[in-house]
């Protein structure tokens, strides 16, 4: 039988996103905040009733700590409080939606400009438009990066610069489910193995 911890764990699971995670630093918040950004979104609404006290209970921290986080999110512009005449307070977490986009896609755009950086590095000239296209075409599909750079470095290694050969070791290695470096060497080690001469242990000069 599953004891209650578990249980809970599997019922009131919490949905992370992966953006929020890629930003907590540049957010510039602390762990107690994202911790109580975390609550937030679990509660699951855009507009959620500023309840300091039941957030307290939640996060079994004092109401005044729970105040003191909720105006640094504000200040921070992370959340923000809506008071309505007649209505209770709420807080809005489309701040933290809004800044965790913007830090995600200019992160993303950051990335995919080295990318092209190295490229154009290791292969000693620019790039073509049809080339970009080509890179953007990976980025797009998902490939891991470390994945990208390792068919650089195997199409270096193999003497050849083209995109287009690059792209084919890439499809190779989606086909033989390599998406990390560390299969990628096991990939490498295999193939050294396989491509090995054995020379017998043989004592010529006995002969």
């Amino acid at each position: 039988m599953l004891n209650d911890f578990t249980k809970m764990i599997q019922e009131e699971s919490v949905i992370i996103p992966k953006a929020l995670i890629y930003s907590f630093k540049d957010l510039n918040i602390t762990e107690k905040e994202l911790v109580l950004i975390l609550l937030l979104l679990s509660y699951r609404d855009n507009q959620i009733v500023y309840n300091p006290k039941k957030i307290s209970n939640d996060l079994k921290e004092s109401k005044m700590e729970i105040i003191k986080e909720l105006e640094s999110l504000n200040q921070k512009q992370l959340i923000k409080t809506i008071s309505e005449k007649g209505k209770d307070d709420v807080i809005s977490l489309k701040p933290l939606y809004q800044k965790v986009d913007e830090l995600y896609t200019s992160n993303k755009k950051e990335d995919q400009k080295n990318l092209f950086q190295i490229f154009e590095k290791e292969i000693g000239r620019p790039l073509s438009p049809m080339e970009y296209s080509i890179i953007n075409d990976w980025i797009d599909d998902k490939v891991n990066e470390e994945v990208i750079l390792g068919a650089l470095k195997e199409a270096i290694f193999n003497g050849v610069t083209s995109l287009k050969y690059i792209d084919k070791i890439i499809y190779e290695w989606k086909k033989k489910g390599i998406d990390s470096v560390d299969k990628i060497k096991k990939h490498q080690n295999l193939r050294t193995k396989t491509e090995t001469i054995e020379i017998p242990d043989y004592n010529w000069l006995e002969e």
